[in-house]
């Protein structure tokens, strides 16, 4: 809700709407179901600089395969543009596979497999500032090229064990910006024990 907002008013405007959310019939009938208590419910609003999805990668990231349930790897999925591609499944991603065991051992890189993602497509901010988005085409060589640096996957592998032993459960975090700056959106505990 609210990508790209320039100027404090709109930027109000989406906090309103996110604090107003909390009392949809959704959001009640999903406290309902699971017997959350009304009064005691507590939202916050975040706000963050975006990067340039134009120069950048998103994606996200698992601490185990979601696939096999394996807790010793770091999954990450990346793609050209804003998350939202990879996280809705319009684009097939590159893929990378971190060996947990061996993050921070000097003389070793831990990666155990790269599949370079077709990423025939990437969605960038519109333009006028508007908070609207449009999905285009990649180019060749971002389609030929990966979408992460062996460095910067080392950099998001480590972040994920950090967080994963802050919640002590394995996490999926991502939807947020890889490129050369990074933002770091809130991790989600995958329910596995």
């Amino acid at each position: 809700m609210g990508l790209q907002c320039s100027n404090g008013e709109r930027s109000r405007q989406n906090g309103e709407d996110i604090m107003i959310s909390i009392n949809t019939d959704r959001a009640i009938s999903y406290r309902e179901d699971k017997g959350f208590g009304h009064i005691k419910m507590a939202l916050s609003v975040g706000v963050q600089k975006m990067i340039r999805s134009d120069k950048a990668s998103a994606g996200v990231m698992f601490t185990l395969d979601p696939e096999s349930g394996f807790r010793n790897v770091v999954i990450i999925n990346a793609a050209w543009g804003l998350g939202e591609s990879v996280v809705q499944g319009q684009v097939t991603p590159d893929e990378f596979m971190v060996f947990k065991p061996l993050i921070g051992k000097e003389d070793f890189l831990p990666i155990i497999s790269r599949t370079l993602g077709a990423k025939e497509r990437k969605i960038i901010y519109g333009s006028g500032g508007s908070g609207a988005t449009k999905n285009v085409s990649t180019s060749k060589k971002e389609q030929g090229s990966f979408a992460l640096t062996d460095s910067e996957v080392m950099q998001l592998a480590r972040w994920a064990g950090i967080i994963e032993e802050h919640y002590e459960c394995p996490i999926r975090g991502g939807d947020s910006g890889y490129g050369r700056r990074r933002n770091r959106n809130g991790p989600r505990p995958l329910g596995v024990r």
